[in-house]
């Protein structure tokens, strides 16, 4: 199971309907959750820039990685994801570099709108 129907299934455990939770719903399940947080991330990133104005690329790319760090820091202690200094430094770099891509194109879709 991916990292973000990991954590909806953890949310789901908490509340008592994990065991609802069969495996076919899996990747509707992990794309809704990855899709409104990657979302919500972007409406977070708006407001910033409305207030701090940052050249697109740079401000993007600073938001990639603020993103990348925030799911290091919330996934590690859910048990879901280990510290990224346990995992090979390829498999760190491109982890970190989808989330620059995400973050570029967020800022690139601010500025234009």
């Amino acid at each position: 199971m991916r990292p973000p129907a990991q954590v909806a299934k953890k949310a789901a455990d908490a509340v008592g309907e994990g065991q609802r939770l069969t495996k076919d719903e899996v990747p509707l399940l992990t794309n809704t959750m990855h899709w409104t947080y990657g979302t919500t991330l972007g409406v977070l990133y708006a407001l910033a820039a409305r207030l701090l104005r940052p050249p697109p690329l740079v401000g993007g790319l600073g938001f990639g990685v603020g993103v990348w760090s925030a799911a290091y820091v919330q996934l590690v202690p859910l048990g879901i994801y280990e510290p990224p200094w346990r995992y090979p430094v390829d498999e760190v770099a491109l982890d970190l570099s989808y989330h620059l891509v995400y973050g570029a194109a967020v800022a690139e879709a601010y500025a234009r709108f």
